[in-house]
């Protein structure tokens, strides 16, 4: 046994120092001139007079034909950081001089993969303003602050370490909305060409880390919801006073929850003992929230042909919240609300 728990660290310690060494001797950028330089635009050997963007030591320039070109420290020692620096410092500087980026898609939680999600805006190209990198805004330096439309927002560059929770934080109370770009497991040898592409031509790699229209919309989705209480019967958990009746339990309209709320377009959040239920408001998604009460109503009710009573419960009245029907009145039939006398909403039945 103690024979094997010594491999087994041997082969870690191993595994360590290779890792070491491939980062280090993976350099294929460094400085000059106090700018970032390829292997390729400089002299080889020594006259490339470049230095490790990490540890600042004088690199070699490796331009043989046997092995891929890179740059080597000239005392051979090997720099665990010398590559994720170069590759922090190249993104950085593509962001600076950059006028098109295309940014990642917005969705209101994509946290919560169990709740129904919204999208807030698409994934599309912008056109850049203004760029600046490590400056001071107030108690944060972002890797690259970008102005664009009039509207500022922060880039950070993941390589080795995403965004803490302490600069999260931060982020959140400055009110700046943030993108992360993860290169953690970009190619070791990238050209910076291949990289832009990566950083300004597509969405892949990046997401939304804050946004302040997140919570613009939460609190507006918040507003038009109503708090229903979970019951259980049975072998079942109910939500009370469900909008669309499409149970009855105890003399009350509910619905169940795990096979009609998580499934029902007007949920917007279901937690351990409640559901919050947008059905009176009629609303089902972030186009929903920006038309007139009016507007959804006529969206809900117009192009409606109930065939058979259980499509009519599909259907919720606009003015009350509860389930429609069909009436059969003396001058023939007509989708009435089942809360009738207390509402009087009708319209036409067009399944004939």
């Amino acid at each position: 046994m103690l024979k094997f728990v010594c491999f087994i660290l041997l082969a870690y310690e191993c595994e360590a120092i290779r890792l070491v060494r491939h980062e280090g001797g993976n350099l294929i950028y460094a400085l000059a001139n106090g700018k970032l330089v390829s292997v390729e635009d400089v002299p080889a050997g020594l006259k490339c007079d470049c230095f490790c963007p990490a540890c600042g030591e004088q690199l070699v320039a490796k331009k043989g034909q046997k092995m891929t070109h890179h740059f080597a420290h000239k005392a051979g020692t090997n720099c665990a950081f010398g590559y994720q620096t170069s590759l922090h410092l190249l993104a950085k500087d593509i962001l600076a001089n950059a006028r098109r980026m295309v940014i990642p898609e917005l969705y209101l939680r994509p946290d919560k993969p169990w709740l129904r999600d919204h999208l807030i805006s698409p994934a599309r190209e912008i056109l850049i303003d203004e760029v600046d990198v490590e400056q001071n805004h107030g108690s944060i330096i972002p890797d690259v602050a970008v102005y664009a439309g009039g509207k500022k927002f922060f880039v950070e560059i993941y390589v080795t370490h995403a965004v803490d929770e302490e600069k999260l934080s931060k982020l959140k109370q400055a009110g700046i909305s943030t993108i992360e770009i993860d290169l953690s497991k970009a190619d070791r040898y990238i050209q910076a060409a291949d990289l832009s592409e990566v950083l300004l031509g597509n969405s892949e790699n990046k997401k939304w880390i804050f946004n302040t229209q997140v919570d613009k919309y939460y609190q507006a989705f918040l507003q038009v919801s109503e708090k229903r209480r979970i019951f259980h019967k049975g072998h079942v958990d109910y939500t009370d006073f469900c909008p669309r009746k499409l149970h009855w339990v105890n003399g009350k309209p509910c619905a169940s929850q795990f096979d009609d709320c998580f499934n029902c377009d007007y949920q917007f959040e279901v937690g351990d003992d409640y559901v919050l239920c947008m059905g009176r408001s009629l609303v089902t998604s972030i186009d929903d929230l920006k038309k007139p009460r009016k507007e959804r109503r006529a969206c809900r009710t117009s192009p409606v042909n109930f065939k058979t009573m259980a499509d009519a419960k599909l259907w919720i009245c606009p003015d009350c919240g509860y389930p429609l029907h069909r009436v059969e009145g003396k001058q023939g039939s007509f989708i009435g609300c089942s809360n009738y006398p207390w509402c009087n909403f009708t319209m036409p039945d067009n399944s004939k």
